[in-house]
């Protein structure tokens, strides 16, 4: 929460003023000089719903450690599964009224 990481910054800062009302964006500028000081600056890497990629598809392909593998595979599997059904469906639909043509003529 904002308030966690504003008491870690006074302890940090020796007490230095600190607005309660800091934006996200200020909190990572505070976060970045207190690593920069110590050690070099700090990668942030954000990951999204559709991960890091500049393609809008939901990130499919995960590392084996990745917190979502399970989730991501599970997801694919139905997918799969659903267009198969609905082929199968179609399939049907196409069978019968192909039938169904032949009769009426």
């Amino acid at each position: 929460s904002k308030q966690s990481h504003i008491n870690v910054f006074k302890a940090y800062y020796n007490g230095k003023k600190l607005r309660k009302d800091l934006s996200w964006h200020e909190i990572g500028r505070l976060l970045d000089d207190m690593f920069t000081n110590n050690y070099e600056r700090i990668r942030e890497n954000e990951i999204h719903f559709y991960g890091n990629a500049g393609v809008c598809l939901f990130k499919y392909f995960v590392k084996t450690n990745d917190p979502q593998f399970v989730f991501v595979w599970v997801n694919l599997a139905v997918n799969l599964a659903s267009t198969c059904v609905i082929a199968f469906c179609y399939t049907i639909i196409l069978m019968t009224a192909k039938r169904t043509a032949k009769r009426v003529r």
